[in-house]
This record gives structure tokens, sequence and C-alpha cells, in this order.
């Protein structure tokens, strides 16, 4: 068992540690990884955490609030694009009780708030379209389904 700390986001202060049954030498993602699971296990807050290179796989996110009241519905479609964009970022985009929550650099909110703020960063060039298209394709299936109900 050893002790683990997960540092937020901007700062880099600690959020809370994690006690993690692996090796002191494993990989940081698995570190990380281990560490969320433990965080849901016990209710630690995971708004703002760093968890850039996380393995997820095999993790139950179902109600874990991502923030603001955003929460994962039951069995959710989420999609992590990277090298995207002007600063090859990740894109995040999850499926949630509210409706698509998008994590991309410093932003993070509604599918609406993210193409409105695309539009005022990228306009029309390669980035934007770009933008655009993926949410509409990434988006589409769910919504269309959602329509047909």
């Amino acid at each position: 068992m050893i002790k683990f700390d997960v540092k937020t986001r901007f700062r880099g202060n600690v959020q809370f540690t994690a006690e993690i049954e692996c090796e002191t030498d494993a990989a940081t993602s698995l570190k990380l990884g281990l560490a969320v699971k433990w965080a849901i296990k016990n209710k630690a807050n995971l708004r703002g955490a760093n968890l850039r290179g996380v393995d997820l796989r095999g993790v139950d996110l179902r109600g874990v609030d991502l923030a603001d009241g955003w929460r994962l519905i039951d069995k959710p479609k989420t999609h992590h694009i990277t090298k995207i964009g002007s600063e090859s970022g990740t894109l995040e985009i999850y499926q949630c009780t509210k409706g698509w929550f998008i994590h991309r650099g410093c932003f993070s909110g509604s599918k609406d708030e993210f193409l409105a703020k695309v539009e005022e960063t990228h306009g029309s060039n390669g980035h934007g379209l770009k933008y655009r298209a993926l949410i509409d394709a990434l988006t589409f299936d769910y919504e269309t389904e959602k329509e047909a109900a």
C-alpha cells in the first residue's frame, strides 16, 4: 500500500491523497487510475483534479460529478480525441444528465457553450471547422436516438 497525491490541474496543489495497491515504480498513469478508483470509492472530490494521462479502463464513473452538477448518465458515451486544435491538445466529450459536457484545454461546459467558444476563437478556420464537424459527428447518434424515442 502506497500513498499517491492527486494534484489540482492549474495550481498543482494536492487535492487528495489516495492509498493504492501498486509498486512504487509503477507508471504514473496506473497510479492515477488507481487513485481515481480510490477517490470514487471514498467519495473524494475530483473537480479540478489533474487526470491527464490517467487510464480509466474499467472504472465505473456513473454518478461522478464532473463539474457543477454534470453527472454521467448510466452507460454514457464518452469520446477522447487527441492532438486536436491549435495547441494539439485533447478534446473530451461526456454524455451527462444535462446533455453533452465538453472539456478542451481551459474550457469545460456544454456543447452549445463549446461551439460558441469555437466560433469566437477560431471562426471558420480549419480548427473551427474540424471542431464543429467532430462535435456534430460524435453527438449525432445519441441525439438521433433521443428524437426517435
